[in-house]
């Protein structure tokens, strides 16, 4: 199905990779069609901000660490942003990312969050032209595993404290 909306809004840090590489592509007119998993994907990058930015009183040396990591999300290109956030998601930058004292314990929650991601992305490098790689997403990313991850995460959690 293609887009049908002349054009796309959003905030750069809370994008999806695909629609920011659609934007590159097809500035004028999405070529992707907005769906749920890039709405999944916002959340883990709305989630992994606020781990980074939501505490105020943080060290100036953090607080530069921060700024740095979250600007590598909002400036630049489409494309520029895009690499900098696949480095994150499909990359080893999660680990990283300067996470303030206040949201360390949601380290493994991103880490859960994030495989969820890796293995859709291998999903549609397999895909072998089973469906097209918005149907291999939307079956790899669902509401149901990202219940289990959030599940996953707070038992871990628990069993820390």
């Amino acid at each position: 199905m293609e887009a049908t909306a002349k054009h796309r809004t959003g905030t750069l840090p809370f994008m999806s990779i695909r629609l920011l590489e659609d934007m590159c592509v097809n500035p004028k007119s999405p070529g992707v069609m907005h769906e749920l998993h890039h709405d999944y994907e916002s959340l883990f990058w709305v989630a992994t901000w606020c781990t980074m930015k939501t505490e105020r009183d943080i060290a100036p040396k953090l607080k530069e660490q921060v700024q740095t990591a979250v600007t590598k999300w909002e400036t630049g290109s489409y494309q520029t942003i895009a690499w900098n956030k696949k480095d994150v998601l499909f990359g080893s930058e999660l680990k990283n990312l300067p996470v303030t004292p206040r949201f360390k314990h949601l380290r493994l929650a991103l880490k859960l969050f994030r495989k969820l991601f890796v293995e859709a992305n291998e999903a549609v490098l397999d895909n072998d032209h089973r469906g097209s790689d918005a149907e291999v997403l939307r079956e790899w990313i669902t509401h149901s595993k990202i219940k289990d991850m959030i599940a996953k995460a707070k038992a871990s959690v628990g069993n820390q404290a």
